[in-house]
């Protein structure tokens, strides 16, 4: 049986729509057990945008405010300190602001310790201002970023809460336009 040319098309298009069907769930991220961390597993979205124009260089002294320490003992790594904005979505929702430090290398490693501020969240039905702290790292550049994030103060409606959880991905990858994209987990959330 010969096939028209229409007919032909017909076939590539199932064939390549079973196999996109296919390959589509064995390209998600693995955390190394078999189980996909990626947004299905996710409790909400933290979408930040760092303000690039405020990066500055992170900048400690010995003795005296005139011998800065500029060697990090190693050529191309440095700190830096930079502020973002954010919008949470999920678990968490509104808009914070962020101030973070990192260690950065031109290749390998690099380490994270952000304070993030809600003026006003929503967790769960109650509303009110939220302190965080979230520490990461990633393994190289290009990976995605792994950590961890803390709840440290409440006001109002959230003035006794606790809370911790994780987060994963592949964060903000230099586009201005776009945000850097985290999942983040809750792993304990509770109101007093």
């Amino acid at each position: 049986m010969k096939l028209t040319k229409k007919e032909t098309i017909f076939v590539l298009i199932g064939v390549f729509l079973v196999l996109l069907l296919v390959i589509v769930p064995a390209l998600a991220v693995d955390n190394g057990n078999g189980r996909s961390r990626g947004p299905k597993k996710a409790d909400g979205i933290w979408c930040y945008m760092p303000d690039l124009t405020k990066l500055q260089p992170a900048v400690f002294y010995n003795s005296y405010p005139d011998d800065p320490i500029t060697d990090y003992g190693q050529p191309g790594k440095w700190l830096a300190k930079i502020p973002y904005t954010a919008e949470w979505s999920g678990t968490l929702t509104g808009q914070s602001k962020e101030y973070g430090i990192g260690i950065f290398h031109d290749v390998g490693p690099m380490v994270f310790l952000d304070t993030i501020l809600f003026d006003e969240v929503e967790v769960e039905g109650r509303t009110g201002g939220l302190s965080m702290d979230a520490f990461g790292n990633r393994k190289e550049v290009g990976a995605d970023w792994k950590g961890t994030w803390v709840i440290t103060a409440g006001t109002g409606e959230l003035e006794n809460i606790k809370g911790h959880g994780t987060f994963w991905g592949p964060g903000w990858l230099e586009d201005p336009n776009e945000c850097g994209v985290i999942y983040y987990k809750v792993k304990e959330l509770e109101f007093d």
